[in-house]
């Protein structure tokens, strides 16, 4: 029968001093819990296989003792007997056992080789290490742990924590494994090129293959496959690969400037492998655009022009920004640069900074300036041109006479006023210059119709006088000018000996006077206004 009123008056004594000493489930070996064995509840006896640990009751009053002997051994993939004693043949006792089996300093809860179902006085089971458990270590010293604890069942995450069930012991032994472990060759990693790395034309592809086991392995196939940017399948071997050693591969050189999403897949298929879990890694690489920029467009303008230009590459979701001479002008993927009146340096740039801007030089071409003068004497005018940004220039002489040359000469045949053009040529098109030049090489009064023709008053303020001296007649146009060649009056007459003008209403100046004879024949005159 349990003593339940001497283990209520220590349990509140007991729990009062130590409960602040638990610890984490998983820690370190080295890390003893302690409980309170002296009533009885204690490991008296265990065995497993052939080994017996036969260090019987309560060790050490706080309940936990470390023990070099016996040793335990166990193979691999082999099954030990376990019988076990407990609780002093009176208190029943759940029972559990780990091994730090990859020898790490830390007992985790996978490392519970065997956990009894219930609390009793005596436990029988079966213990398997197995060779696929991972990272087990073999023909090394490994802690193991034993622990009762009163009326309870143990978890894998109790190897470490104190006052358990209110009583029990914890013992600490060494376990040795022995076997052959079976192979395992994992794909560990497609480590470059790395997830938005930027793209090269000549780019490496390099994976790890990691041996797991401490079995020193020859002659591992490896396999990359690739797709999406670049497809293609890549084989190698190697040829030694150490025990719980890593090696890195550079698999493929590829092309992956123009960037993309690059899907790989790495096999490694060593025949014999015990675990084919880990023998596939899949990855997707997304790889920056590399290329450069490129503005395309035309690179020359006239004066005054404006330009459209794009990007003839974008990429992606990319944010091209444009700059004119050094300043930003606007964002996207093209660029009406405004009107140009200089020579300009057209660049864009990329948020990607894989990319290198571009920049193009704009040549603006000027448009023609120019201008005349005229030198009249008599009938022939000397023509004197200046202009700047021409291929070619030429003149209009308004008489239907054209010429060439920057400083030309004509002689006209008729008085009158003349309305001059000089053209200049470029690539950018053509430009005018024009002016009137007035012509006058007959005296006051002329033959005319077989007669003379006489004017007065000229000078005159208000209205002249034409009249007629001859046998037959005036019938024909007569037109009023001003200086610049445009016509202020004009009318055809029948039959009229006098005319009558009135310049009143123009401004002080010159005014020219031309009469045409239905027969052909022309008289001008210029008329003072004062």
């Amino acid at each position: 029968m349990k003593k339940f009123y001497s283990k209520s008056t220590a349990l509140v004594f007991f729990m009062a001093g130590v409960l602040s000493q638990n610890v984490s489930a998983q820690c370190a070996v080295t890390t003893g819990p302690t409980n309170d064995c002296s009533y009885g509840d204690a490991i008296d006896n265990f065995s497993i296989g052939t080994t017996t640990s036969s260090n019987t009751g309560c060790s050490n009053s706080s309940g936990y003792s470390a023990y070099s002997t016996p040793v335990f051994n166990f193979d691999l993939d082999v099954p030990y007997a376990l019988s076990a004693n407990v609780g002093g043949a009176t208190y029943d006792q759940g029972l559990a056992i780990w091994i730090d089996l990859n020898n790490d300093g830390v007992y985790d809860a996978s490392e519970q080789v065997y956990a009894s179902s219930t609390a009793a006085l005596s436990h029988t089971g079966t213990i398997t290490i197995a060779s696929t458990f991972p990272g087990v270590v073999i023909g090394t010293p490994l802690p193991m742990r034993v622990m009762c604890a009163y009326s309870t069942v143990l978890t894998g995450s109790d190897a470490c924590t104190s006052s358990i069930g209110s009583y029990g012991e914890t013992e600490d032994y060494v376990a040795v494994i022995s076997g052959v472990l079976p192979s395992n060759v994992e794909a560990t990693a497609v480590f470059e090129p790395f997830d938005l790395d930027c793209g090269d034309v000549s780019d490496s592809v390099k994976v790890t293959v990691t041996n797991l086991t401490a079995n020193d392995e020859i002659n591992v196939p490896v396999e990359l496959n690739l797709s999406g940017l670049v497809t293609g399948t890549y084989y190698d071997t190697i040829p030694s690969l150490l025990g719980n050693a890593s090696m890195d591969l550079n698999m493929a050189v590829i092309n992956t400037q123009v960037g993309g999403t690059l899907n790989a897949e790495l096999i490694v298929s060593l025949v014999g492998d015990g675990d084919t879990s880990d023998d596939t890694l899949a990855v997707t690489i997304d790889i920056l655009d590399a290329t450069d920029l490129v503005i395309t467009g035309d690179s020359v303008v006239c004066e005054g022009d404006s330009l459209d230009l794009s990007i003839s590459n974008p990429s992606g979701a990319e944010v091209y920004d444009w700059y004119i001479d050094g300043v930003t002008a606007t964002s996207g993927t093209n660029i009406n640069t405004g009107a140009l009146i200089a020579s300009s340096q057209i660049t864009v740039e990329s948020s990607n900074g894989c990319r290198a801007n571009d920049t193009l030089d704009v040549t603006v071409n000027l448009v023609p300036v120019l201008s005349f003068t005229s030198s009249v004497n008599g009938g022939t005018v000397d023509f004197t041109g200046t202009v700047a940004n021409e291929d070619s220039v030429s003149w209009d002489f308004g008489d239907g006479s054209t010429g060439s040359g920057t400083n030309v000469q004509h002689t006209y045949t008729s008085n009158g006023g003349y309305f001059v053009c000089f053209t200049a040529y470029s690539s950018c098109g053509s430009v005018d210059y024009c002016d009137s030049v007035m012509v006058s090489t007959i005296g006051v009064d002329e033959l005319f119709l077989g007669g003379t023709v006489e004017v007065y008053p000229n000078p005159t303020a208000d209205e002249v006088n034409i009249n007629f001296d001859a046998s037959d007649a005036f019938t024909g146009k007569w037109e009023l000018y001003d200086i610049d060649g445009k016509v202020l009056q004009s009318k055809t007459v029948d039959g009229v000996s006098s005319l009558s003008i009135s310049l009143g209403q123009y401004p002080v100046g010159t005014y020219i006077l031309k009469m045409t004879s239905d027969s052909g024949e022309a008289f001008r005159k210029e008329l003072m206004k004062n």
